[in-house]
């Protein structure tokens, strides 16, 4: 479900979150998939103290940033898709399994969001005390399974994912997984259009 007792954020060994002297939230898979999040900003949408859409802050470079003066994301605006502004400090850096990934991606390869808040970010070496976001990707699984979801939406929304693992073999404790998705969507303004595709086996 929603719930989450362990975190290996906090400690860089999986810990009780109970144990850890500092504030961690997890976003599980569940969460991630009942409130249709699509990539990585939007499953930050429901957690506290990080901003993805901020008034423009970047002073003389307002014009010339990436937020540029129209943009509604202003300061957090940028085209890999990971700058947040968490408990008011600007970041641009995501970790992926506690490696530094300054790139977004698909929601449909996210196992679990682990957010540290505060100066436990510099667990990691990177510098801000506004905390840190680090997701840790679907790995493979023994059990076989397969989902397939298809979703249509206000501007031309249209999304398709497939998520699929099971065993190598009979013998082996080995297993595989391929995750991957296809959108296309628009927005409220005229000349927007975005289209990805994301394949991710392991």
């Amino acid at each position: 479900g929603y719930r989450a007792t362990n975190s290996i954020s906090g400690s860089r060994i999986n810990t009780p979150i109970k144990e850890l002297p500092m504030p961690i939230e997890v976003i599980t898979s569940d969460f991630l998939r009942d409130v249709g999040a699509s990539d990585l900003r939007q499953s930050l949408r429901y957690s506290a103290g990080i901003i993805l859409q901020s008034q423009n802050d970047q002073s003389v470079n307002a014009f010339y940033g990436p937020g540029g003066v129209n943009n509604p994301e202003g300061a957090t605006a940028n085209k890999t898709q990971s700058t947040i502004k968490i408990r008011g400090y600007i970041t641009d850096v995501i970790l992926r399994d506690g490696y530094r990934r300054q790139s977004s991606t698909d929601s449909i390869n996210i196992g679990r969001i682990e957010v540290i808040r505060g100066p436990a970010a510099l667990l990691y070496g990177i510098g801000n005390f506004g905390g840190i976001v680090n997701y840790l990707p679907k790995t493979p699984e023994l059990k076989p399974f397969t989902e397939v979801t298809a979703a249509y939406g206000s501007h031309d929304y249209m999304r398709a994912t497939v998520d699929t693992t099971g065993p190598i073999g009979d013998r082996w404790s080995a297993a595989w997984r391929l995750s991957g998705a296809v959108q296309s969507t628009g927005n409220h303004t005229e000349l927007y259009e975005e289209r990805h595709i994301f394949v991710s086996p392991s």
